[in-house]
């Protein structure tokens, strides 16, 4: 079953970084996100996701 685990946000002015683990403990996306689009894509994530 691959469910998220644990999403890490690295924070910056205007970009932010989101890198995602999956429950087996590989990571599923690591990628750059612009700041119009940061709080869309946090919505995106399960409820029971960590974000840390």
């Amino acid at each position: 079953m691959n469910t998220i685990k644990v999403v890490g946000i690295d924070l910056a002015k205007n970009v932010s970084q989101i890198c995602v683990w999956m429950a087996e403990g590989s990571v599923a996306f690591n990628r750059k996100i612009s700041r119009q689009k940061f709080l869309d894509a946090v919505r995106a994530f399960p409820p029971t996701t960590l974000i840390a």
